[in-house]
């Protein structure tokens, strides 16, 4: 997977940022493609939890495919972006609320007093309602870590959970990424890049791609938190 920017207006001029959690998912809200997914992003709703520090993101693509993202800040105690998830399915999370009918009902109680009738909204029902027909397929599981360490290393526990998330759902939907920010002239450049699988280090497979996107990250009005 590419290792993949985005430029974010900014007051500091030089200098690296370890996100907070909370920060890093406004990232991915305003620019998904820093998860270089293949298909388009519609989120739905974001969570933070502060004094678990840990957020999360839900999201649907254009194939109604499922796309939950969790976030951890590494603190140099080896997070796992991934202990939760497991639980969550071992615990038949899958089979309840990741169905499209309770995604639905979910996602309209945390839009509610904002208008459905819009085209993101259209295109939400118009995802889920294709979900439900092609019965809810395997969710794709998204581990992202806020470091800017270059060998970052996943415990050994983490990389269990990881290992049985790929076993249960494949290789494809279960993906570990690396984000950071740096500050430079052009303002914030967020990058996002796939770890390693097995080591969990760093690494970038294929040349960068970069794109601007304007406005300051921490707290977009777009954001819906549930």
């Amino acid at each position: 997977m590419k290792k993949r920017y985005a430029y974010f207006s900014s007051f500091t001029t030089a200098g690296e940022l370890i996100p907070t959690e909370e920060e890093a998912s406004s990232w991915l809200w305003v620019s998904p493609q820093l998860l270089d997914w293949p298909h388009k992003i519609h989120w739905l709703w974001s969570q933070v939890d502060s004094r678990k520090s840990v957020a999360r993101l839900w999201g649907i693509d254009t194939t109604g495919t499922l796309i939950i993202v969790e976030i951890r800040k590494d603190r140099g105690n080896a997070p796992d972006p991934f202990g939760d998830l497991v639980l969550e399915v071992k615990g038949s999370s899958m089979d309840r609320d990741w169905t499209a009918e309770a995604l639905r009902e979910r996602w309209r109680k945390c839009w509610l007093g904002e208008p459905l009738e819009t085209t993101h909204g259209r295109s939400v029902e118009r995802l889920l309602k294709r979900r439900n027909n092609s019965g809810n397929p395997h969710p794709v599981l998204v581990g992202v870590v806020a470091s800017t360490q270059q060998e970052f290393r996943l415990s050994a526990k983490a990389q269990r959970n990881f290992e049985q998330l790929r076993k249960r759902f494949g290789d494809e939907r279960v993906r570990l990424r690396v984000i950071s920010g740096t500050f430079n002239s052009r303002g914030l450049r967020v990058q996002c890049a796939t770890a390693n699988e097995r080591q969990g280090r760093q690494r970038s497979r294929r040349s960068p791609c970069s794109t601007r996107v304007r406005g300051w990250p921490y707290a977009p009005r777009s954001v819906v938190h549930c």
